[in-house]
């Protein structure tokens, strides 16, 4: 609501780790994809099989994007 805001008032934002959509701002985000692919490959490379999740907010993209390259990648050693 906020960033909507600023943005009709015609402020510049920069947007730090979230899905911005379509709004007309810069945003600079790490590659949470590549994140979870990464962590997930480090455990079953370590040996471990039995691995669970905790994550904070379920609505929280950075988290979202995370957890669903991390599970694909668990789902797809097995």
């Amino acid at each position: 609501a906020l960033a909507q805001a600023c943005v009709r008032e015609g402020t510049r934002l920069v947007i730090v780790n979230r899905d911005t959509g379509d709004m007309p701002v810069t945003n600079v985000s790490t590659d949470n994809a590549r994140i979870g692919r990464d962590v997930a490959q480090l455990l079953l490379r370590a040996g471990y099989r039995r691995i669970g999740v905790v994550r904070g907010n379920p609505h929280v993209s950075t988290a979202v994007t995370r957890t669903e390259a991390f599970k694909a990648t668990v789902a797809a050693s097995r």
